[in-house]
C-alpha cells in the first residue's frame, strides 16, 4: 500500500495504545470527553476499513464492502446516541440510534454468511450439527441470564421487545460466526483479526444485555465501553492485513474429520447445560438432580478425552496419508498430483489479484545415457541430488515439483523476470556432472488457463533442446526464434 499505508498504520497503533490506555486511567463512563475519545477512535478506524474496501482488488472486496458497513452503521448509531445523551441531554429507549444498530447486525450476518460460503461452499450437514451444538448451549446461557430476566419482566412494550432484540440478534451472529469457525481450514492473519473483532463485540454486547436485564446499565464499567471500541478497531486492523484480500480463499480442509480442538469445543457445549443444572442458576434444585447432572458432567469430559486421544491418531495418520499421496517418494519433491493442485492454485490467484506468476520446465539431459552407463541406483541418486540442490538456488517462494522421470517443473509466483531468469540460470548452474539441465519458462497471461501457460513454457523447453540444450529460454526468445 505504500507511503499512505504506513501513514494509516501509524495512526492506528497510536489509536489502539489510547483505546487501551484511556479507559483504564481517566475515561469514566459518565464522561463526554471519553465518550468523544472513543467516537473519534471509532470514526478513524470506519475510514481506514473503507479506504481498504476501496483498494481492494479481489472476490473478498464484497466481504470488506459488508463489513465497512456494519461498522459505518456501528459508528453512526453510537452518534446519534452520544448526540442525544449529550447534546439533547436523554436518550430514550428505545431511541433513533436502535433502527440503526439493527441495520449494522444484518450487514454484518450477510458478511459471515458470504465467508461460509466462500471457505465451505460444499454443503456438509455434519458442519451444520457440528456448530448446533456448540452454539446451542452458548444460547441457553444468554437465555437464562438475559432473555428470561427481561422476559419475566412482566411487561411486553417496546423497550422490553427491543431489549430482548440485541441478544437474540447476538446469538445469531454467534452462529454465524461458530459456523465459519467449525467448517475447517485454518484462518490467515486477516481471518483471525476479523474473528477476534466479532468475538470482542459480542462479549461487550451481551455483557451489556447482561447488566440491561438486572437494572444496572448505570453501573457499567468504562472498560465495557472500551471493548466496543476495540472490536471496531479490530476489524479496521484487519483490513490492513496483506492477506486481507484472501479471506475467501476456501478452506481445502473439508472439516469431516473432527480435530481435536473441535473435540474439545463439543464436548464444552454438551457439559455446558449439565453445569448450569449442577450450580442451581436461576433457582433452586434438587440435591439428587445436582448429583446427576455431574455426574454427567465427568462422563462427558471422559469421553472428550477419549475421543481427543483417538483423533490425534487419525489426524496423524491422515497428514501421513496426505503427505504420501503427495510426495514423490525418491525426491521429496512434491508429485504431479500436488503439481496439478498447486498450479490451479497458484493460477487463481494470479488472475484475481493481478500478480505476476512464472511456469518453468526443467528437463535433464543425458538422464538416459547415465542411467545406462551406471545404472538405476545411480541415476536415483542424482535425481536425489539435483532436486536438493535445485532447492538450495531457488527463491523461497518457488514451488519446484517431479513432474514426471526427469522432467521437472516450477512456480514462480509474483517475482520479476530478471529474478526469474537469474534463478533458472543458478538452477542450471547447480545441476551436477556429467549431466546439464535446459530450461524453458513462461510469464502468465492474464485469461489463460495453467495447462495453457505450462504448454508455452514447454514450447520454450523445446527451443532451448533444438539449440544444443544446457541453456534457459524464454516463451519470448522462443516465439522471436
Amino acid at each position: 500500500m505504500g507511503r499512505g499505508a504506513g501513514a494509516v498504520r501509524s495512526s492506528l497503533a497510536v489509536a489502539v495504545v489510547a483505546l487501551l490506555v484511556l479507559p483504564v486511567v481517566v475515561l469514566d463512563p459518565d464522561s463526554t470527553w471519553g465518550w468523544g475519545v472513543a467516537l473519534g477512535v471509532e470514526v478513524l478506524a470506519a475510514v481506514v476499513l473503507g479506504v481498504a474496501a476501496l483498494r481492494m482488488r479481489t472476490d473478498a472486496r464484497t466481504v470488506w464492502w459488508l463489513l465497512f458497513a456494519t461498522v459505518t452503521l456501528t459508528v453512526l448509531g453510537d452518534a446519534v446516541y452520544d448526540w442525544q445523551l449529550y447534546g439533547l441531554g436523554e436518550a430514550p429507549f428505545p431511541g433513533w440510534s436502535d433502527p440503526i444498530y439493527f441495520a449494522s447486525y444484518v450487514t454484518e450476518v450477510a458478511a459471515l454468511v458470504v465467508l461460509v460460503r466462500s471457505r465451505h461452499p460444499h454443503r456438509d450437514w455434519a458442519q451444520w450439527l457440528d456448530s448446533a451444538i456448540i452454539a446451542a448451549p452458548l444460547a441457553a446461557v444468554v437465555g437464562v441470564f438475559v432473555l428470561l430476566p427481561l422476559a419475566q419482566s412482566g411487561s411486553w412494550d417496546a423497550p422490553t421487545v427491543v431489549s430482548l432484540l440485541y441478544p437474540l440478534l447476538d446469538i445469531v451472529v454467534l452462529t454465524g460466526l461458530i459456523r465459519m469457525l467449525v467448517g475447517g481450514g485454518s484462518l490467515n492473519r486477516s481471518l483471525t483479526l476479523v474473528t477476534v473483532s466479532v468475538s470482542v463485540t459480542l462479549l461487550a454486547d451481551l455483557l451489556y444485555n447482561g447488566l440491561a436485564a438486572e437494572g444496572l446499565v448505570e453501573e457499567m464499567p468504562g472498560w465495557m465501553n472500551a471493548l466496543f471500541t476495540l472490536g471496531i478497531v479490530l476489524m479496521a486492523l484487519a483490513s490492513l492485513v496483506p492477506d486481507a484480500a484472501d479471506v475467501r480463499r476456501p478452506s481445502h480442509d473439508s472439516g469431516r474429520i473432527i480435530s481435536p480442538p473441535r473435540a474439545v469445543a463439543l464436548g464444552l457445549g454438551t457439559m455446558a447445560l449439565p453445569v448450569l443444572i449442577a450450580l442451581g442458576v436461576r433457582g433452586d434444585v434438587d440435591s439428587g438432580v445436582r448429583i446427576l447432572a455431574a455426574a454427567s458432567i465427568l462422563v462427558n469430559a471422559l469421553v472428550v478425552w477419549r475421543a481427543v486421544l483417538l483423533l490425534g491418531i487419525v489426524v496423524q495418520q491422515k497428514a501421513e496419508l496426505a503427505r504420501v499421496a503427495r510426495t514423490d517418494a525418491l525426491t521429496g519433491l512434491p508429485n504431479r498430483r500436488s503439481w496439478d493442485f498447486e498450479l490451479a492454485r497458484a493460477v487463481a490467484f494470479a488472475e484475481s489479484s493481478g500478480n505476476a506468476l512464472t511456469i518453468a520446465v526443467i528437463d535433464l539431459d543425458g538422464f538416459k545415457e547415465f542411467n545406462d552407463e551406471h545404472g538405476h541406483p545411480a541415476g536415483d541418486a542424482l535425481l536425489e541430488t539435483c532436486a536438493r540442490r535445485w532447492r538450495d538456488v531457488l527463491p523461497a517462494v518457488g514451488y519446484l515439483a517431479r513432474y514426471g522421470g526427469d522432467e521437472f517443473t516450477l512456480l514462480l509466483p509474483e517475482v520479476e523476470v530478471d529474478v526469474v531468469r537469474d534463478s533458472l540460470e543458478r538452477v542450471r548452474r547447480s545441476t551436477p556432472l556429467p549431466v546439464t539441465v535446459s530450461v524453458g519458462f513462461a510469464r502468465h497471461r492474464h485469461g489463460d488457463t495453467g495447462e495453457q501457460t505450462l504448454a508455452d513454457a514447454d514450447t520454450a523447453l523445446y527451443v532451448a533442446n533444438d539449440r544444443g540444450r544446457n541453456q534457459v529460454v524464454s516463451l519470448d526468445e522462443a516465439v522471436r526464434a
